[in-house]
């Protein structure tokens, strides 16, 4: 089944606000206790940076993606190698889109297998994690949330389609195995 069309038949559609695109490194996390949690170099107006608390096999994930993200992540997956799942409970978006497309690329590199449970909900750059996913399990009664990126600005559909800015969403999609036309709806499912 295409994946625009599973995803369309089994999520509720949010409206969000864009998330900003911002660049930094800030790499740190909290101490080893078997919860991982992004350091954000930029102050995150009362959201949760994103973590990831081993269980076994399971990394459950919830907060909001930021530039120490990746690297939470790297270190989580270093010192847990038999974590093959990552449960989506709550996930926002991001902070930093560049930080966000980097996750999901390591997500992918891994070979994790994602998965929102029935009462899970992720939005914009959760969505994106979602389908890094190397097998992706979304259970009746997942929230799933899509709209238009931002740069601060604009968003990403007041650009022409031809704009380089879409180039790196729409790689991103491409390497997802995700079709161009899940990309386009991103963008126009909020106008």
């Amino acid at each position: 089944m295409n994946i625009k069309l599973a995803l369309l038949t089994t999520m509720v559609v949010s409206s969000l606000v864009g998330c900003n695109s911002t660049s930094s490194t800030s790499t740190a996390v909290s101490p080893n206790t078997g919860v991982f949690e992004s350091s954000c170099s930029i102050p995150m107006d009362g959201d949760k940076p994103l973590s990831f608390t081993v269980e076994g096999d399971i990394a459950k994930v919830t907060g909001v993606v930021c530039d120490g993200t990746p690297s939470a992540f790297s270190k989580m997956l270093a010192a847990n190698s038999n974590v093959k799942t990552l449960s989506l409970i709550n996930i926002d978006g991001s902070a930093d889109d560049d930080a966000n497309l980097q996750l999901g690329r390591l997500i992918r590199q891994s070979g994790v297998t994602t998965s929102i449970g029935k009462t899970g909900h992720v939005a914009s750059g959760g969505t994106d994690l979602f389908l890094a996913g190397t097998k992706r399990r979304l259970v009746e009664g997942a929230r799933v949330g899509v709209h238009s990126w931002s740069d601060g600005v604009k968003d990403g559909g007041s650009f022409p389609i031809s704009s380089p800015a879409h180039k790196p969403y729409l790689d991103y999609y491409q390497e997802m195995g995700v079709p161009a036309s899940f990309y386009w709806f991103t963008l126009n499912v909020a106008a």
